[in-house]
């Protein structure tokens, strides 16, 4: 737990996670909606899970000094819900007709992932102190099972 960015390094892979699943998906299309939708719903859960561990294990513990830190937690909210939503349109999409298009989607999430990779993270990395870190640290370790 030594190192400066943990935060930081423990949610990127949980992007990397995502988009793989993400270009799994693209990379399926036309070969059978069976398979489209197996890769779906590993999409989904990846993606409320990194979600969950967000809003539950770090914005619980985010108390920033500096008022202005606040601003940003209630905007990356609104893109959950955002991002949620969409998800949930794809779902009934792909329930529907069998076929999904992730292009505007993958868009929106790319965004707010260079947002919380390039912003986000590192301020908690900086500003937060040891054990509010390590708190956070053992809490996302504990959703993800990632070392």
């Amino acid at each position: 737990m030594g190192e400066t960015y943990e935060i930081t390094d423990l949610m990127i892979k949980d992007h990397k996670e995502i988009i793989d699943c993400l270009n799994r998906i693209k990379h399926s299309t036309g070969e059978g909606s069976n398979l489209v939708s197996e890769l779906f719903d590993k999409l989904k859960w990846v993606l409320e899970k990194h979600i969950f561990v967000e809003e539950k294990a770090i914005f619980t513990f985010f108390n920033p000094k500096i008022k202005e830190d606040y601003r940003e937690i209630p905007c990356i909210l609104e893109e959950h819900n955002l991002i949620l939503d969409m998800l949930s349109k794809l779902d009934k999409q792909l329930t529907d007709t069998g076929n999904i298009d992730i292009s505007e989607f993958k868009r929106v999430l790319e965004k707010h992932k260079n947002f919380e990779e390039n912003s986000l993270y590192p301020k908690l990395d900086r500003n937060l102190d040891k054990s509010q870190k390590d708190i956070i640290i053992k809490r996302i370790r504990e959703i993800t099972c990632k070392e």
